[in-house]
């Protein structure tokens, strides 16, 4: 009875198995343009934070162009941590697809060994 509730589940897992590798590569590519988007974004804020440094330390920038960068500083603050956050998601899924892979070598093994 063990053996086939066992082979069941294999099963199971074997068909979702083409759906998930599918998934997979779409949350890995999904991760990997995150992760370079955050960079990116990255940088542009610490461009950013430099140039309004240099305007309040020089004295030369005006009120309205720091505030501006300011304003633009938290825009971009909250996009990278939007971004993170989606990639923290897509990483999650990576691991349940994981943790199903795993899954279904350690069933299989389990059955090869009950025949």
């Amino acid at each position: 009875k063990q053996w086939y509730q066992r082979r069941v589940r294999a099963k199971s897992l074997q068909q979702n198995d083409e759906t998930f590798a599918l998934l997979r590569e779409q949350y890995q590519k999904n991760v990997d343009s995150l992760t370079s988007q955050i960079s990116e974004l990255t940088q542009s804020k610490n461009d950013l934070e430099s140039k309004i440094t240099n305007l309040e330390k020089g004295g030369t920038g005006n009120k309205k162009e720091i505030q501006k960068s300011t304003e633009d500083l938290a825009k971009l603050q909250g996009q990278i941590s939007e971004l993170k956050t989606k990639c923290k998601e897509n990483e999650k899924l990576l691991k349940i697809r994981k943790g199903n892979d795993e899954e279904l070598q350690k069933l299989t093994k389990e059955i090869k060994e009950m025949k």
